[in-house]
């Protein structure tokens, strides 16, 4: 049988039952959502005022503090606190490996070289799948598409919501979509980086 766009079990849609809006696993990730947005208010706080405002490095870095900070505060404090959830669970999964490479390279060795490039290599998978493609593909996407308003009362069924039936997604895809086209800029940086740095073993390997 052909499964109706109603009958969807979306991927992020809340509930707009009260109740359901408090529920256990809910309240459980609010103190989450309070705490990674304090996180992201004092790096902005410090990277203000000690980094150079005319780097566009330092840019980038300030405008996705200020935006992680922002949907983690709306999403909880409107009834969204998945998708928040769901956006801290993506973004720190594809860091670990990145602290790892970090890590590596504050040791002296070469193992501790070859140890990078190995976290380097997933931390570049890692970003490609959670970053760049399950973040637009299926968090991106539902909210466009299946979500329902948690702030205007409306009767559409999932998937057949308008923009004008959820005014809360305009402002959460603007700021999600900045998070998206940085996520672009530094797997290109980073990718840029890796192939510099097997140039450069290259090198040293035939010296």
């Amino acid at each position: 049988a052909n499964t109706k766009a109603s009958d969807k079990l979306p991927l992020i849609t809340p509930s707009n039952n009260k109740t359901d809006r408090l529920d256990t696993s809910v309240s459980i990730t609010i103190p989450a959502h309070v705490v990674q947005a304090s996180d992201c208010t004092r790096d902005t706080t410090m990277s203000s005022n000690k980094q150079n405002h005319s780097n566009p490095r330092d840019v980038k870095m300030e405008i996705h503090h200020i935006s992680t900070a922002i949907l983690c505060i709306t999403s909880a404090a409107i009834g969204h606190a998945k998708i928040g959830s769901l956006i801290m669970f993506l973004h720190d999964v594809s860091d670990i490996p990145l602290d790892l490479v970090r890590i590596f390279g504050l040791a002296q060795g070469k193992l501790y070289k070859y140890a990078q490039m190995g976290a380097m290599a997933v931390t570049l998978l890692t970003w490609l799948y959670w970053r760049l493609y399950w973040f637009p593909v299926y968090v991106l996407y539902s909210i466009a598409f299946e979500s329902r308003s948690l702030i205007k009362n409306s009767n559409c069924f999932v998937g057949k919501c308008t923009f004008i039936d959820v005014p809360e997604r305009v402002p959460f895809l603007l700021l999600l979509g900045s998070l998206l086209v940085l996520h672009i800029i530094w797997f290109w940086m980073m990718v840029k980086k890796s192939w510099a740095a097997i140039n450069e073993t290259k090198k040293e390997a035939a010296a």
